[in-house]
């Protein structure tokens, strides 16, 4: 059981998508067909015999490839390894929930997806990119669903993004209801006082923030959010809420490393835990966009920055994991073609300035030259 994960016996993830609710056992992992009904979940052939890998054989599954190529680069933030627990389950015994209640979010950072995002997927669609981008996705039987596990400990509230989702007030009022402890995941753009005020009176609350970056960087990749509004709000549910567990999330990638020691000291000035997920998908936006030479420098400037700060242990872990990767990395022209025309047209198309480019880009200096080059400035 080396290779024991908790979250097939005792989690459910539920999805609304296209207007139809998909299950699974964790946010990466995909049934072939798709599971759309949560007693088809819990009968299926397939978990059934996850369930029995996990519980009998060395190797992760087939399924669970994105966490096992996390763990590859002695990573420790894979899902499985952050839910990593003594408890051997044999059977389902459900406990926690993660629900995507719909994709209506406000932002559109650089390395989400349609079906995350509908703001993305309306820029998408108005780029050309996807011809059947549906929009906007959200189901209101997840209320249902939470009603089915009277055992729940524990529930993720995962977008797009949570607080503008049409349910969640109600969602909310549920679990303050039933006693439910609660993990939310939010950019921190929209704090309301309605939302305070439910969210102190769940007894078990971690927020998961998402930053990826402070200032420019931010801005650059979480467009069009602003970063002195999320910095404030940041300050006020760290105030308002002392008795939650607070702490950040950043996916790292080509645009963010260079200064990925601002995250960690801003991480740091707020007393809040940081977990750096290294970037996986989409492919045009990771490490196989970048020539070799552009790698090394990348490394030797993390490598320094990083040496001039103070770094717990698990934050040095985390980075030299993400070079790790880096190391292991082969170029793909193909790719990097493919991330040039996608972000100048970005670029464009959100009138991004030649200046915030070149900050964005820092160090990489001849990628940020071909894609200023692309973009029509006039």
């Amino acid at each position: 059981m080396k290779k024991y994960c908790i979250l097939p016996f005792s989690n459910i993830r539920i999805d609304a998508l296209n207007g139809k609710q998909r299950y699974r056992p964790c946010c990466h992992y995909y049934p072939t067909p798709p599971l759309d009904s949560i007693d088809g979940y819990l009968a299926s052939n397939e978990i059934a015999n996850l369930q029995n890998q996990l519980l009998t054989q060395d190797e992760l599954p087939g399924g669970c490839a994105i966490c096992k190529q996390t763990e590859l680069h002695g990573n420790e933030t894979s899902i499985r390894l952050l839910h990593k627990t003594e408890k051997v389950y044999t059977g389902f015994d459900i406990e926690t929930l993660e629900i995507f209640p719909g994709n209506v979010c406000n932002l559109r950072c650089i390395m989400c997806n349609p079906k995350d995002s509908s703001a993305l997927g309306q820029e998408y669609k108005k780029l050309g990119w996807m011809e059947n981008q549906s929009g906007t996705y959200e189901d209101d039987r997840i209320l249902e669903d939470l009603h089915r596990f009277p055992n729940l400990k524990s529930v993720n509230l995962i977008g797009g993004e949570f607080f503008l989702a049409k349910k969640n007030l109600e969602i909310l009022d549920f679990l303050i209801e039933k006693n439910v402890g609660a993990r939310i995941v939010t950019n921190a753009t929209i704090i309301t006082d309605e939302h305070l005020a439910k969210l102190k009176q769940i007894s078990n609350l971690n927020i998961q923030i998402s930053i990826d970056g402070i200032g420019e960087i931010y801005e650059f990749i979480r467009y069009p959010a602003n970063w002195a509004q999320v910095n404030l709000n940041i300050t006020r549910l760290k105030k308002e809420l002392p008795n939650a567990s607070i702490h950040f999330n950043a996916v790292i990638q080509p645009l963010n490393i260079q200064y990925i020691d601002q995250l960690i000291d801003y991480t740091n000035r707020k007393m809040c835990v940081l977990t750096l997920t290294p970037i996986m998908y989409p492919t045009w936006l990771t490490w196989e966009i970048l020539l070799p030479d552009e790698i090394q420098l990348i490394i030797d400037v993390v490598k320094d920055k990083v040496s001039k700060m103070h770094v717990t242990d698990a934050q040095q872990k985390e980075v030299n994991g993400l070079i790790d990767i880096m190391l292991h990395t082969t170029s793909n022209p193909n790719e990097r073609t493919m991330f040039i025309n996608r972000v100048s047209q970005l670029m464009e198309s959100r009138k991004i300035p030649k200046e915030s480019i070149g900050t964005a880009f820092g160090n990489l200096t001849t990628l940020a030259e071909e894609i200023i080059k692309k973009v029509n400035y006039e």
